[in-house]
């Protein structure tokens, strides 16, 4: 079990958007390994996701565990985007102690690709929804 030291604002990993992941081997699977740690060792009871930057590593990888979509997303995209957007408050493991309020889609489609490189997909709502918003905020470089 591998757990990370959480980057906080000020980091500059955390200020510019994350790379592409082009390569799917074992040095991927042990990423999205020690981000599933890193996030379940976290001491805030909501930390629901984890993006690679805020360990450090400028990939585009996030794992997220909401309302029953578990999964670990590589090169995580928006398609498509549902219903209007809600003004919701959210904490951040790289802005500890702050919540702030963000706009947010109630319903999104989103793809990726899984720790072997094969496509997926999902449409979600709500927490889950909000929770891959957050993450993917991260691999472009943005805290709330």
């Amino acid at each position: 079990m591998t757990v990370y030291k959480i980057r906080t604002n000020g980091a500059a990993v955390l200020h510019k958007p994350a790379e592409m992941v082009t390569v799917f081997d074992k040095k991927l699977k042990s990423l999205v390994k020690n981000l599933w740690d890193t996030q379940r060792a976290c001491r805030e009871p909501k930390a629901i996701g984890l993006a690679a930057p805020q360990i450090g590593k400028s990939v585009r990888v996030a794992v997220v565990a909401a309302h029953g979509f578990v999964e670990a997303l590589i090169n995580p995209r928006i398609t498509g985007r549902v219903g209007k957007q809600e003004t919701l408050k959210e904490g951040c493991l790289s802005l500890p102690g702050k919540v702030a309020r963000v706009l947010r889609f109630i319903g999104i489609k989103v793809e990726w690709q899984d720790v072997e490189g094969r496509p997926r997909e999902a449409y979600l709502e709500g927490l889950a929804a909000q929770a891959v918003q957050h993450e993917l905020d991260h691999l472009d470089g943005k805290l709330v």
